[in-house]
């Protein structure tokens, strides 16, 4: 779809089910998932009028003051069981009472129920617009050989909408009786008769790149139409700066079932996404669809989409320069190590000195503990503080990917569960190396080294 020539992702769901497994932060929106699609779910509405099976429709329409040069063509919307959306011909409306009819499908045998969603009046080839008074008076439909009244037009059940979605003005009877349209002055392009059960607008959830194109707030309304111009109205009930599934900047969410009484593109009909909260439980909706004899054209599940990433070549090569920096980390560690080992060796003749006069075991080793643990701890926290922020600097200006996902947008943050492991291992490793040092140190520290030359 698209609004003042702007492409726009719009994808329907049902909001208790994408609520359940959609993929969700909360920098999204700022706020649960579940109360940003609160507004989506429908209210009650007034079904659309059900033809059943049928194999022929009829439309009892009285028309006067229509030029019979250039009359107004007449079609059928008729939504099936699957999702599509038929068009009936019903023929060019000429003066009078009259009875238009036409084939639902290729006639015979309907293999799916109907309902008529509305009714269409298009100006001829000749452009000489829609004008003259329409008086739609009943609907019967043509099952197995017999025709069946379905209705009328009554009031609160059906509203008229121009080409730009302005209402025009209409007179109806109580009960079944007819709907009256009157246009005189002010010729249309294309006049809609829709059943109340169509929407006159969707509540949506949009991204902000929607609101930033079109100026809008929460509560607006923004017009798009489809590939075939089927003018839709958006109502923003909620803004998010993602929307799992629409993988666009500029795309909104409305609820599936308002979404098809609008019409499915034919070349998905038949088709469907269907997603699934990892676990055994979806392993089972696949193989139960498979036992249903569903063709299943692809199988993504979000580790396969991250070990897709991960193959990358900027992926593989910033994994290259994490191993290469924990090498360096490994060797400035051990060099550290040896230095303070080496230093200590310096002064086992002092420690042997206050050993002789009488100094406590404990207070030969835990000083000399401590300063190594203060420089050595000193360097760890810093050298770490100092990488992880100039992590975070850099990460988001490094291309990670060759087609980087930008919904959700990336989160260039450490994996803190594991950062903390890793950390506290590190520490941990370091902390033994020092107790290795210090306990060699100590085990060289004896009143022998009194008799020796001090190097």
């Amino acid at each position: 779809m698209a609004f003042s020539g702007t492409p726009l992702t719009l994808l329907g769901v049902d909001p208790d089910r994408y609520g359940r497994v959609a993929f969700w932060r909360e920098d999204f929106a700022g706020q649960p998932l579940g109360r940003l699609l609160a507004p989506l779910r429908p209210p009650a509405r007034i079904p659309p009028p059900e033809l059943g099976p049928a194999e022929e429709i009829e439309i009892r329409l009285a028309a006067s003051s229509v030029a019979r040069s250039a009359p107004p063509e007449l079609t059928a919307e008729l939504l099936g069981g699957d999702g599509r959306i038929i068009q009936v011909f019903l023929g060019p409306v000429r003066p009078g009472r009259h009875a238009y009819r036409g084939v639902v499908g290729a006639g015979g045998a309907a293999s799916t129920d109907y309902r008529l969603l509305r009714l269409r009046l298009d100006e001829s080839e000749e452009l000489a617009g829609v004008a003259g008074v329409y008086r739609f008076e009943a609907v019967r439909a043509r099952q197995g050989g017999t025709w069946r009244r379905m209705g009328g037009f009554d009031p609160g059940r059906w509203y008229v909408r121009s080409a730009q979605g302005r209402a025009l003005p209409t007179t109806a009877a109580a009960g079944s009786g007819p709907l009256v349209l009157a246009l005189h002055r002010d010729p249309q392009p294309r006049v809609t008769v829709n059943s109340a059960a169509v929407p006159e607008e969707l509540p949506a959830v949009v991204t902000t790149g929607l609101l930033e194109d079109t100026g809008l707030r929460v509560g607006g309304l923004v017009a798009v139409r489809d590939a075939q111009g089927t003018l839709l109205k958006l109502k923003v009930t909620g803004v998010a700066r993602a929307l799992p599934g629409t993988e666009a900047v500029v795309a909104a969410l409305v609820d599936l079932e308002g979404l098809l009484l609008y019409g499915r593109d034919t070349r998905l009909a038949g088709r469907a996404h269907l997603w699934a909260a990892a676990g055994p439980q979806a392993d089972a909706a696949v193989g139960r669809l498979e036992g249903l004899g569903v063709q299943i054209e692809q199988d993504l599940t979000a580790a396969q989409r991250r070990a897709d990433l991960g193959r990358q070549a900027p992926a593989l090569a910033l994994l290259l320069l994490v191993l290469g920096a924990a090498a360096a980390a490994v060797l400035a560690t051990g060099g550290v190590m040896l230095h303070l080992y080496l230093d200590g060796r310096q002064r086992r003749f002092e420690l042997a000195v206050l050993g002789a006069l009488g100094a406590r075991h404990r207070d030969l080793w835990l000083p000399l503990a401590l300063e190594h643990a203060v420089l050595v701890g000193w360097g760890v926290l810093a050298g770490g503080a100092i990488g992880l922020a100039t992590a975070l600097v850099a990460l988001p200006a490094v291309p990670q990917f060759l087609d980087p996902p930008r919904v959700p947008p990336a989160l260039h943050l450490p994996d803190w569960p594991i950062l903390t492991v890793s950390a506290g291992l590190a520490l941990a490793l370091v902390a033994a190396g020092l107790s290795l040092v210090v306990a060699g140190l100590m085990r060289a520290v004896r009143p022998a080294l009194l008799r020796e030359d001090v190097p």
